[in-house]
């Protein structure tokens, strides 16, 4: 797999649960769901690809902008296209992907919507499924909330994805991850593969945790949590 770091600009203290209707949440211009999620195994080979934003797509930013690439980093030849609602876009290889493999998606820097361009790119991995699936099962459904209403710089941060959970009541694996952060010292995760994962800033600025639950067999999509970090009251920066 494709092992890349990325940032994206964020805004501050939102909670995105599931998919649903894109709705405009900010002033600047963010992703807020990539399918399939980051991190997902046993993928369809003859799966499209989606991105969804908080404001509407400018056509004209998305030429060479959302491409696919395989664990070579060869390119997938794939048709992309604004979906009627004007938030999501789509990206539909030309041909059936290859089993037991991985591929990396990217939003590069300058897609843009109405409020505004990504100032870096964006990636999301997953892998394609070698076999077959338990019949009938579903796909998890991760949820992810900020339990502690404010954010400060070295102090530590509790968001809680005890909400998930497997149609099949089938036991749940977390991963939290940093899906982007401001320029300086990464976060600190601690139980980062447990339900309630605590997060320390170690600079201040908007950060994007994301979560993904995994019942064994699929993933779900990813959800994020997005929170604004401040230096505390008594901090001397």
């Amino acid at each position: 797999m494709l092992n890349r770091r990325t940032l994206l600009l964020v805004v501050p203290a939102l909670t995105l649960v599931g998919c649903g209707d894109p709705v405009v949440v900010s002033d600047y211009f963010t992703v807020i769901n990539i399918s399939p999620p980051h991190g997902a195994a046993d993928i369809a080979v003859d799966t499209d690809l989606r991105a969804t934003f908080n404001s509407p797509i400018d056509d004209a930013s998305v030429d060479g902008a959302v491409y696919l690439e395989d664990e070579l980093e060869a390119l997938v030849p794939a048709e992309v296209s604004v979906l009627d609602d004007g938030f999501t876009l789509s990206l539909k290889p030309l041909d059936l992907l290859k089993a037991n493999t991985g591929y990396t998606l990217t939003l590069a820097e300058g897609l843009a919507g109405d409020v505004g361009a990504l100032p870096t790119d964006i990636q999301s991995d997953f892998v394609t499924e070698g076999g077959s699936v338990g019949a009938g099962n579903q796909a998890p459904v991760a949820s992810a909330a900020q339990v502690d209403e404010i954010c400060y710089v070295n102090e530590p941060t509790l968001l809680d994805g005890g909400l998930s959970y497997d149609p099949e009541d089938e036991p749940l694996q977390f991963t939290w991850r940093v899906v982007s952060q401001p320029e300086g010292e990464e976060a600190i995760l601690i139980d980062a593969d447990t339900s309630i994962v605590e997060v320390t800033a170690q600079v201040p600025g908007e950060y994007v945790i994301g979560l993904v639950v995994n019942d064994g067999q699929l993933a779900s999509s990813e959800v994020f949590v997005e929170m604004s970090c401040d230096w505390g009251p008594d901090a001397g920066g």
